[in-house]
């Protein structure tokens, strides 16, 4: 009888840690807000949180420069090849800046451990992309105006949400 209870009691514990965990194969989805999860197994407890948080940074920059990187094939289709090497300035710019206040910005959502393997979920504002590319666009000395910036930054919003599930 002891063993059945004890096997009970496993299995229902089992059961509890994926459904406390269910975030890490399904994030929620915000119109306004990138998510990205990380997960290491390392040698100790520290390094592996650490990794894990660092590795859902990186989620969240690779989207955004997947994004900037997709929005620039669509610019260099537009334009002609005189202005490529500026715009490829730009973007290297834009880039580099997204993705840096990505890594720095985003915040720890949620912290989980499951069989060994520890689980990080950060957020970042989809807002601060708005002021990375501002900002970048600015600095660079490509010579844009304000409503040529204004219309980079919706476009590169514009393939965020296209990269992005939706909500149904």
């Amino acid at each position: 009888m002891k063993k059945y209870f004890v096997l009970f009691m496993v299995s229902i514990l089992s059961v509890l840690m994926g459904a406390c965990l269910s975030w890490v194969n399904n994030p929620p989805v915000q119109e306004d807000v990138l998510y990205g999860i990380g997960s290491a197994k390392m040698g100790s407890e520290s390094t592996s949180w650490k990794a894990a948080e660092n590795r859902a940074r990186e989620s969240v920059a690779f989207q955004i420069h997947a994004a900037i990187n997709a929005l620039q094939v669509d610019y260099n289709r537009e334009v002609g090849t005189g202005n490529r090497i500026a715009a490829s300035s730009l973007f290297e710019s834009v880039n580099r800046q997204a993705t840096s206040t990505a890594m720095s910005g985003a915040r720890i959502v949620k912290r989980g451990k499951r069989g060994g393997t520890y689980y990080v979920m950060v957020s970042y504002q989809i807002a601060n992309i708005k002021n990375s590319i501002n900002g970048a666009a600015t600095q660079s000395g490509v010579g844009l105006t304000q409503v040529e910036i204004d219309a980079l930054v919706q476009n590169a919003l514009q393939k965020l949400s296209e990269q992005t599930p939706q909500v149904n």
